[in-house]
Protein backbone atom coordinates (compact mmCIF):
# COMPACT_ATOMS: atom_id res chain seq x y z
CA UNK A 1 0.00 0.00 0.00
CA UNK A 2 1.26 3.17 -0.83
CA UNK A 3 1.70 5.75 2.09
CA UNK A 4 1.20 8.87 0.23
CA UNK A 5 -2.52 9.37 -0.17
CA UNK A 6 -4.23 12.42 -1.78
CA UNK A 7 -7.19 12.14 0.80
CA UNK A 8 -6.57 13.88 3.79
CA UNK A 9 -9.71 12.05 6.25
CA UNK A 10 -12.61 9.90 5.60
CA UNK A 11 -16.10 10.79 7.81
CA UNK A 12 -18.58 7.94 9.02
CA UNK A 13 -22.03 8.32 10.20
CA UNK A 14 -23.48 5.18 11.96
CA UNK A 15 -26.94 4.48 11.67
CA UNK A 16 -29.03 1.88 13.89
CA UNK A 17 -32.02 2.14 11.97
CA UNK A 18 -32.47 4.69 8.86
CA UNK A 19 -34.07 7.70 11.69
CA UNK A 20 -31.46 6.70 14.50
CA UNK A 21 -27.93 7.88 14.44
CA UNK A 22 -25.21 6.46 16.67
CA UNK A 23 -23.18 9.00 18.31
CA UNK A 24 -22.14 12.22 15.63
CA UNK A 25 -19.92 11.92 12.49
CA UNK A 26 -16.78 10.22 13.40
CA UNK A 27 -13.96 11.61 11.11
CA UNK A 28 -10.76 9.08 10.90
CA UNK A 29 -7.60 9.85 9.04
CA UNK A 30 -6.88 8.27 5.77
CA UNK A 31 -3.64 6.21 7.12
CA UNK A 32 -2.62 3.23 8.86
CA UNK A 33 -3.46 4.95 11.95
CA UNK A 34 -7.05 6.35 10.93
CA UNK A 35 -7.85 2.80 9.98
CA UNK A 36 -6.78 1.25 13.46
CA UNK A 37 -9.07 4.02 14.80
CA UNK A 38 -11.78 3.09 12.14
CA UNK A 39 -11.77 -0.66 13.39
CA UNK A 40 -12.08 0.57 17.03
CA UNK A 41 -15.07 2.47 16.75
CA UNK A 42 -15.92 -0.04 14.33
CA UNK A 43 -15.73 -2.65 17.39
CA UNK A 44 -17.96 -0.09 19.71
CA UNK A 45 -20.23 0.04 17.49
CA UNK A 46 -20.48 -3.95 16.79
CA UNK A 47 -20.81 -3.89 20.88
CA UNK A 48 -23.19 -1.17 20.88
CA UNK A 49 -25.70 -2.94 17.91
CA UNK A 50 -25.11 -6.70 19.14
CA UNK A 51 -24.35 -7.86 15.39
CA UNK A 52 -21.85 -7.01 13.26
CA UNK A 53 -22.61 -3.89 11.33
CA UNK A 54 -21.64 -3.80 7.27
CA UNK A 55 -19.61 -0.68 6.17
CA UNK A 56 -21.22 1.23 3.60
CA UNK A 57 -19.34 3.89 1.47
CA UNK A 58 -19.14 5.87 -1.86
CA UNK A 59 -16.38 5.08 -4.77
CA UNK A 60 -13.92 7.65 -4.69
CA UNK A 61 -11.86 6.53 -7.52
CA UNK A 62 -8.77 5.03 -6.12
CA UNK A 63 -8.82 6.78 -3.28
CA UNK A 64 -11.01 4.20 -1.33
CA UNK A 65 -8.52 1.49 -2.42
CA UNK A 66 -6.48 1.50 0.65
CA UNK A 67 -9.97 0.96 3.26
CA UNK A 68 -10.88 -1.00 1.15
CA UNK A 69 -7.95 -3.21 1.30
CA UNK A 70 -7.49 -2.73 5.25
CA UNK A 71 -11.54 -4.02 5.89
CA UNK A 72 -10.62 -6.91 3.48
CA UNK A 73 -8.05 -7.61 6.01
CA UNK A 74 -10.23 -7.35 8.81
CA UNK A 75 -13.13 -9.69 7.25
CA UNK A 76 -15.46 -6.88 7.87
CA UNK A 77 -19.04 -6.55 5.34
CA UNK A 78 -18.99 -3.50 3.14
CA UNK A 79 -20.91 -2.50 0.19
CA UNK A 80 -18.97 0.69 -2.43
CA UNK A 81 -21.77 2.64 -3.86
CA UNK A 82 -21.91 4.34 -7.09
CA UNK A 83 -21.75 7.94 -5.93
CA UNK A 84 -24.04 9.02 -8.94
CA UNK A 85 -26.62 6.51 -7.60
CA UNK A 86 -26.50 7.60 -4.00
CA UNK A 87 -29.17 10.06 -3.92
Amino acid sequence: MDPVMARISLKVKIRFKKETSYKQTFKFSHDLQGHRAFYLFYQEVDQAARQSPAVIFKSTGYYHEPIIQFIDNHVITYYLINPLVSY
